[in-house]
């Protein structure tokens, strides 16, 4: 089991993609890279700002609001531009500011969604090893 105590994420990059959609078009995305660190382990996640929605609706279905009142709001949606430069800059800095508080909610980041959203590893799985993040 991962040890969840002093656990850390920072932005890595991000990434554009494309999917076809009615075989005809495509629909550009964001997918945003996360590494992630805890006492006994080290991997990344990749979510597109979509996933953070829906992941924070669940939370607020399932978990009590004391829960959450510490987590920042989530950038509001955009129906156009969503791969503009400066939407992306806005959303990377509230989306790792977002992520870095819901790891220290030590309550929330051992329940069974938070840790299966985080894709936490098993303690065997594999780690990345790329070097460490930046000021830590």
């Amino acid at each position: 089991m991962v040890q969840m105590d002093g656990m850390k994420a920072f932005l890595k990059a991000t990434e554009q993609h494309s999917e076809p959609v009615c075989g005809i078009f495509s629909s550009d995305y964001t997918v945003y890279v996360f590494v992630m660190n805890s006492a006994s382990n080290r991997w990344q996640i990749q979510k597109r700002y979509s996933e953070f929605l829906m992941f924070h609706n669940k939370l607020e279905r399932k978990m009590d609001y004391s829960l959450l009142e510490a987590l920042p709001e989530l950038p509001p949606k955009s129906t156009f531009g969503t791969l503009s430069p400066s939407l992306i800059n806005y959303r990377k800095k509230h989306l790792e500011q977002y992520l870095s508080a819901l790891v220290q909610q030590h309550t929330l980041v051992q329940t069974a969604d938070v840790m299966e959203w985080l894709e936490v590893p098993d303690e065997n799985a594999g780690m990345i090893s790329d070097g460490e993040p930046q000021g830590w």
